[in-house]
């Protein structure tokens, strides 16, 4: 049973019975993170077979009791988030779990570092980036989603993404699935920094959020592990 708890991890099915894999990803992120950013960390993990099919484990169970019969489509920001969503779309295919009764489709959100860069008949939307409570001057980059790619809307979408802190990029790929008719129904993510996961909530009361493992980022912007 999934439980919804503001500002903490977000229990997910199974529980504890993941608490191996969030100890393999630690120790990946501790092991080959440098200058701060753990996200180096968490990709170099996925270069392991069992840690990566663990995270799909971890992301269909989650979804699966409730929603995956009606998820039409799975979404992310391009990069790490495009490995998940693809692996994740193969395990919630009909015939692996009867209770799904259609395909996801997968939409991808795409990275641009300025707006003038986006194609042609794509919906963009800019957002911060940058570390929260640093003290750094924000920069921004920007998102784009392909108008139409949302067949029939309103459709039901779940939104995944390996790492988010300031969760400003995970707020404007919702922003981009609802500009085209969707209903964002739930999002995930393999890491979370707690700081900025209030905003998101407040802008998105429908979707379900949840995180496998939760940091907070220290002054010196290192990460210190939360246990839930």
């Amino acid at each position: 049973m999934v439980q919804m708890c503001r500002g903490a991890r977000i229990a997910n099915h199974g529980g504890s019975e993941y608490d191996p894999l969030r100890n393999a990803i630690d120790n990946y992120i501790k092991a080959h993170s440098t200058n701060g950013d753990g996200l180096i960390g968490l990709r170099t993990a996925f270069g392991h077979g069992d840690i990566l099919y663990d995270m799909i484990d971890w992301l269909s169970r989650s979804f699966e009791e409730a929603d995956s019969g009606g998820i039409d489509y799975v979404g992310g920001p391009d990069a790490g988030a495009g490995v998940l969503c693809g692996a994740l779309i193969m395990r919630l295919a009909p015939g692996h779990d009867p209770r799904i009764r259609r395909k996801a489709g997968h939409i991808k959100i795409m990275k641009y570092n300025d707006e003038k860069d986006v194609p042609e008949g794509f919906e963009s939307q800019r957002y911060p980036i940058g570390h929260l409570g640093t003290g750094e001057v924000q920069e921004h980059k920007v998102l784009a989603i392909q108008r139409g790619i949302i067949r029939e809307p309103p459709k039901r979408v779940i939104l995944i993404d390996d790492w988010a802190e300031t969760y400003k990029q995970l707020s404007a790929c919702a922003d981009l699935i609802k500009s085209q008719g969707g209903n964002v129904v739930g999002a995930a993510t393999v890491v979370s920094i707690a700081d900025g996961r209030a905003d998101f909530e407040e802008r998105h009361k429908g979707a379900r959020l949840l995180s496998l493992l939760d940091y907070e980022r220290l002054p010196d912007r290192s990460l210190r592990r939360v246990e839930v």
